[in-house]
């Protein structure tokens, strides 16, 4: 083996890392371009949902048929019944959380029962510990509806002369 072939050698390994290099850096421009264009592209569905008037009608819909569905759950029911109202509160947490999303304690507060109503991965408590979780629920319910989704129903004061 000469060195003409020992050179040779060492330029297509030179020549293959950058190659890689290259191929792995387009790769990850890539991979960053199509994320940022997922990303735009889910905030700018989800700022359409936004502006739907239905959306935001279902929203105040969906609070009271779940509060009456929870309420009624401290009565004795069919386990059945409580597999539904399972997989109706976490349907409508996601569907609140999809459709208005903000970094607050209100919003954070229904994430906390969407993972507790999951039926995904279910907690299993006893019933005496639903039966408190429940009204706790539906108070928190009641706040996230109170804090974000009621029509603003208040007056200025107006401005001092």
């Amino acid at each position: 083996m000469g060195t003409s072939d020992y050179t040779e050698s060492t330029i297509v390994i030179a020549v293959l890392l950058v190659g890689t290099l290259l191929a792995l850096a387009l790769s990850f421009y890539a991979l960053r371009w199509a994320v940022q264009w997922l990303h735009q592209s889910f905030h700018q569905f989800r700022d359409h949902l936004k502006t739907l008037p239905e959306a935001k009608k279902l929203s105040n819909l969906a609070i009271p048929v779940i509060v009456v569905m929870l309420i009624a759950a401290m009565l004795p029911w069919p386990y059945f019944y409580y597999q539904i109202l399972r997989l109706a509160c976490f349907g409508i947490v996601i569907w609140l959380l999809w459709h208005d999303w903000r970094p607050t304690l209100a919003h954070f507060t229904l994430a906390m029962i969407g993972v507790l109503y999951n039926p995904l991965v279910p907690i299993h408590l006893t019933r005496e510990i639903w039966s408190v979780l429940n009204p706790l629920t539906v108070i928190a319910f009641v706040w996230f509806w109170w804090s974000t989704l009621r029509p603003a129903t208040r007056v200025k004061d107006p401005a001092p002369s």
